[in-house]
């Protein structure tokens, strides 16, 4: 008894600007923890933090930021309290709209309360997830002046786009509009919506839509710093694309998904950017990767110290390469081919890999992750792996399966000339443990010898390349969205 106590006397004692920090950290958090979570409903933060003790309770009503964050997840009631003690603050509005909501008279009055608070919103989150967009001119038909952040995301049906009217936030744009997240969304393509963006996500089926028009959005988008396109890009693109004819000086991260290596390629020749981060997940077409790499490559702002090859190499293949600045290591390039649905294109991924070794910037990569099966070591991609990383000096073959072809990584058991000659490292698996010896021992005798690691594969990281749809999976961080 006296321990517990003494647990409290010593909460008592945190200076309460401390303490308001740490509520309003957990109030602005999404992923709420489980303790706050009763009866299968979501509960704004405050009120589970009202019943600790007098202290609190009087800090929690007190702090109107605790209840900025409304989630339409929670009790109608809770949601009403949760208006009520925000005070006049600004808010950031999670709407869900499942079947639940509109069988319940309170959760459409409580939405109703929201959509006249929209002049203080400064997040509005929207996510249908059942045949409810003609609530859509409802929910934005209010003029928003301090809106920053704006999703809406069809769930229920990719085939019936939701409709977007002009009218949406009265037909005046939010001024302070930066970051716009729409999903399957039909779209007016002139809509003010898209002016003065730093962030566009689009998950749309954009196969027929001319390239001008969506060239038309993205040069009244000037500033934008992060654009994501998923789900499909034009297809009809004209034979001879206009090289940079749209500026985008400001972009630092592209991602293309989705679509194919074709219209992937037309796109990056029309735009004019110099990217710190790019990332493509795209099907295989009848051309050649030549063209598709070198626009790639013509992109990137840098170099990479690091590698990554992963995949099958039948149904799939990634390159990721890698930068550690400042003890921190970050993506600067993921690109991913994938077979097309029907199981067979003239153009295997697999070659992606040759000609991505030649035309991306690899030459400074120091370390090799290889993932995959054997074939990751095939004579055509251990050839354009020596020819392209000479000063490489770490690799990572932990997750290739033992084989015969191992030695091919290295020349053969007397190799001459000896590939990567500045590697000092070779981390394998324990069954490849008597090809990788062979190899250590020839190039000890050769003068150049190298260190030989054994790790358990169970203990790598897990390929995320698994199969045609969990490559084209992506999640709303994979999409360049952070709440």
């Amino acid at each position: 008894m006296e321990a517990v106590t003494q647990k409290f006397q010593n909460l008592d004692n945190i200076p309460i600007e401390l303490v308001i920090l740490v509520f309003e950290y957990l109030a602005a958090s999404r992923v709420q923890p489980s303790c706050l979570r009763r009866g299968g409903y979501q509960h704004p933060d405050g009120i589970a933090l009202l019943h600790v003790c007098k202290k609190w309770r009087q800090i929690v009503l007190s702090t109107p930021r605790i209840w900025t964050l409304i989630v339409v997840d929670m009790c109608p009631h809770l949601l009403d309290l949760a208006l009520d003690f925000s005070l006049e603050g600004s808010l950031q509005l999670v709407i869900h709209l499942g079947d639940h909501v509109w069988q319940v008279p309170e959760y459409r009055s409580a939405i109703s309360r929201l959509c006249a608070q929209m002049n203080r919103t400064t997040l509005l989150d929207i996510q249908f997830y059942h045949d409810s967009s003609a609530s859509l001119p409802q929910l934005c038909e209010k003029e928003a002046p301090l809106l920053e952040r704006l999703r809406i995301e069809n769930r229920f049906s990719v085939w019936e786009p939701i409709p977007l009217p002009s009218t949406t936030f009265g037909g005046v744009r939010p001024p302070r509009l930066r970051h716009l997240f729409l999903r399957f969304c039909q779209l007016p393509w002139d809509l003010s919506l898209f002016h003065n963006l730093q962030t566009l996500i689009l998950e749309q089926k954009l196969e027929y839509l001319e390239p001008t028009r969506l060239l038309d959005v993205l040069r009244a988008t000037a500033s934008l710093e992060i654009l994501t396109l998923s789900e499909g890009l034009p297809t009809q693109w004209p034979a001879n694309v206009i090289e940079d004819s749209v500026s985008l000086p400001l972009l630092r991260e592209l991602r293309l998904l989705g679509s194919n290596v074709d219209a992937c390629t037309s796109l990056l020749r029309s735009i004019s950017c110099d990217l710190s981060f790019l990332s493509i997940r795209a099907r295989v077409t009848e051309s050649d990767f030549t063209v598709f790499f070198n626009t790639c490559a013509h992109r990137l702002r840098g170099p990479i110290d690091a590698l990554k090859i992963d995949g099958n190499y039948f149904e799939n293949v990634q390159l990721e390469g890698y930068v550690t600045t400042a003890g921190v290591r970050r993506s600067v390039f993921n690109i991913i081919i994938v077979e097309t649905s029907d199981g067979y294109h003239a153009t295997p991924p697999s070659e992606s890999v040759v000609v991505g070794m030649n035309r991306l910037p690899v030459s400074e990569a120091l370390t090799l992750h290889l993932a995959g099966g054997h074939h990751v070591l095939e004579d055509q991609v251990v050839s354009a792996l020596c020819a392209n990383l000479p000063k490489l000096r770490i690799l990572d073959a932990a997750y290739v399966l033992p084989g015969d072809n191992f030695m091919k990584a290295f020349g053969g058991p007397v190799p001459s000339p000896i590939p990567f000659p500045l590697l000092e490292s070779v981390l394998v698996p324990q069954e490849s443990l008597p090809y990788a010896q062979a190899v250590v021992d020839a190039r000890k005798s050769a003068g150049v010898p190298i260190i030989l690691e054994a790790r358990d594969p169970n203990a790598a990281p897990p390929s995320n390349l698994h199969n045609y749809t969990a490559c084209l999976k992506c999640s709303p961080r994979d999409l360049g969205w952070t709440d």
